[in-house]
């Protein structure tokens, strides 16, 4: 790769479900998991997906990693209609000092690839989604459960760019 060929700055997209939203704790605390171990979706209403709890220090994970850059949130939703919107209000309590504006940065859609650049990363847990984003030109990071890991993994692909350097523009908006 040439130094034109190197993105002048990168876009960061987080995961919610396993990354900084405890999608399996929720689910095993209201025994919404079938005997086979997956999740029972009819039982999962806007309610359940507003009170997923966040990851232990997701909120300071997810603030240092909009010191390095730009930050969306990009998510799978879950198969039911409440899920759109619970997941929307559970953004909008995570990061209550962007208000509603937070929603310009959540992306809901099954096909997480379809968003790959060469300057987008996408952290996700799931080593399918990862190997579409990374096959669709994205460099994925495969969140194992360690926020401090992930995060040392973020800032070691933008320390291996240095003339690329992520811009931290995610300062919350003012609101009207």
């Amino acid at each position: 790769m040439s130094k034109t060929d190197i993105p002048e700055y990168y876009e960061i997209f987080l995961d919610m479900d396993g990354v900084i939203a405890n999608f399996d704790k929720h689910l095993d605390d209201h025994g919404f998991r079938k005997k086979d171990g997956s999740p029972m979706w009819d039982k999962m209403g806007f309610e359940w997906w507003r009170t997923i709890p966040p990851m232990k220090g997701a909120k300071a994970f997810y603030d240092a990693v909009c010191d390095l850059g730009d930050t969306y949130f990009l998510t799978s939703p879950g198969m039911s209609a409440g899920c759109f919107g619970g997941k929307a209000e559970w953004i909008t309590k995570f990061v209550p000092e962007q208000g509603k504006f937070i929603l310009k940065k959540l992306t809901v859609t099954t096909n997480k690839h379809f968003l790959a650049r060469p300057n987008r990363i996408l952290i996700d847990d799931t080593p399918k989604k990862i190997k579409a984003w990374e096959d669709a030109g994205g460099i994925g990071i495969l969140h194992t459960g360690d926020l401090d890991a992930t995060l040392n993994k973020l800032k070691a692909i933008l320390g291996k760019k240095p003339e690329a350097r992520a811009r931290a523009r995610n300062k919350p908006q003012q609101r009207p």
